[in-house]
């Protein structure tokens, strides 16, 4: 009987003293949140200065709506979410964080491009206490922070209100349902000439054939039914530069974060890991889509030639 009460007691310290974790990634959607510490509210994830420089910092900042507060939640292929700043295009880094005399003081959180890295991959795990933890998939330590400071680092997982977050979505997207293929064979074209007769494109069948097997990869977006719904291609050498082309989704489509799935597919396919991308965008709200994978306007324009 001892032996049991002790049991019972030594679990509910447990779940006290943990927060009462309840479940992995429970009701997260793709979409773009401002992470509000639930600790103090009003108060929340920042990129410091509202830099897009790599290695700038994560810390807790008043909330002002801007960018650096914004960021856009979206799954790996493993299950596991990536976090991008709206500021930067750039994702939250796990690494070690050292103090200005040098010496090792914590595991910190910046802002650095995409590599394919467990240091640039998250859980959520709702408390019971409110709000979500948010765990690192390279070590299992837990974002927050402490009284003597606002810099973002990473801990061992307390009862501290400075470990838990809320997700407040500023916008959501339904994406999970649409595939993309790079065979080119599994390109419609006929759908193809009804995307682009959207986009005032009336080309043939044949010009159509011609733009498939010329590109260095075409993308293709199918829905549930197997009916393509988007389409984009790319002209590259695999090593130094990509040029993406003729980024297209079906109107009925649009919204749903498909374009934005699309284009992140192709930043983080695997033979284009050395690439520098590039692209032309077709008007200002375009450009604030591609804004959310990490594309920023260059200080040049294009020069064209019949």
């Amino acid at each position: 009987m001892k032996i049991r009460r002790w049991y019972i007691l030594c679990v509910l310290f447990c779940l006290a003293f943990w927060g009462g974790v309840s479940a992995k990634n429970s009701n997260i959607t793709e979409g773009i949140y401002i992470l509000e510490s639930a600790g103090k509210p009003g108060n929340v994830l920042d990129i410091e200065g509202g830099s897009s420089d790599n290695s700038a910092p994560l810390q807790l900042y008043e909330k002002n709506y801007s960018d650096a507060q914004k960021f856009y939640v979206y799954k790996a292929n493993d299950g596991y979410f990536r976090i991008r700043s709206l500021c930067s295009g750039k994702l939250l880094t796990c690494g070690s964080y050292f103090s200005d005399n040098g010496k090792f003081s914590s595991t910190g959180i910046f802002q650095k491009k995409f590599v394919n890295s467990d240091c640039q991959k998250w859980t959520f795990e709702e408390s019971n206490k409110g709000g979500v933890y948010i765990i690192c998939k390279a070590n299992d330590l837990i974002m927050g922070f402490n009284d003597r400071g606002h810099k973002i680092k990473l801990w061992k997982q307390n009862i501290s209100k400075g470990q838990r977050f809320r997700l407040r979505p500023i916008k959501t997207f339904n994406s999970d349902g649409y595939i993309i293929s790079t065979d080119k064979n599994d390109m419609q074209i006929d759908r193809m000439q009804i995307l682009f007769k959207s986009l005032g494109k009336d080309w043939s069948r044949q010009k159509f054939k011609k733009i498939i097997d010329n590109s260095s990869m075409c993308f293709g977006v199918f829905n549930k039914k197997g009916i393509q719904v988007g389409f984009a291609r790319i002209i590259t050498d695999y090593e130094t530069t990509c040029f993406v082309m003729n980024v297209v989704i079906d109107k009925s489509c649009r919204g749903l974060g498909i374009g934005t799935k699309l284009m992140r597919y192709i930043l983080e396919h695997e033979k284009l890991r050395n690439c520098q991308f590039s692209l032309t965008p077709s008007g200002e709200k375009v450009a604030r889509t591609y804004g959310l994978v990490g594309f920023k306007k260059a200080h040049c324009t294009y020069m064209r030639a019949n």
